[in-house]
């Protein structure tokens, strides 16, 4: 899946103009559910990739989706950014929220780091409730 959609941005933008594309990268992953999880066709994951290096609260979105669940509650994703985008010294995390029918369900489990000091760019996110954490 990542390997497509990362073949398919970089199909997009090299057509543009003569300008070479700025290079890509991803990070990519799944979720885990502590519990068994029973979600509508309604339901909705918005996926971020953010620049936490100031913490939490301070953080800056660097690339966010959204991604419909599968019927299995499972949620696949890939997150493509510009490699401009990211800075070696920095520190990035993903972040996950479901909302099924304008409630929020579940959320990612605490800071899950990628990329940068030593992380690599494939994660699995444990979720759980709100309130849970």
């Amino acid at each position: 899946m990542v390997a497509a959609e990362l073949t398919a941005t970089l199909a997009t933008s090299a057509g543009c103009s003569n300008k070479k594309p700025d290079p890509v990268n991803a990070v990519s992953g799944n979720v885990k559910y502590r519990e068994p999880v029973k979600l509508s066709e309604q339901a909705v994951a918005y996926v971020r990739l953010a620049d936490v290096s100031k913490g939490a609260l301070s953080s800056s979105t660097v690339v966010q989706t959204t991604v419909k669940p599968d019927a299995d509650g499972s949620i696949p994703f890939a997150l493509v950014y510009k490699e401009k985008q990211i800075d070696p010294r920095r520190e990035y995390a993903v972040d996950i929220r479901v909302v099924d029918k304008g409630r929020l369900m579940y959320l990612s489990d605490g800071k899950h780091n990628v990329i940068t000091q030593g992380h690599g760019n494939d994660i699995e996110l444990p979720l759980e409730r709100p309130g849970r954490h």
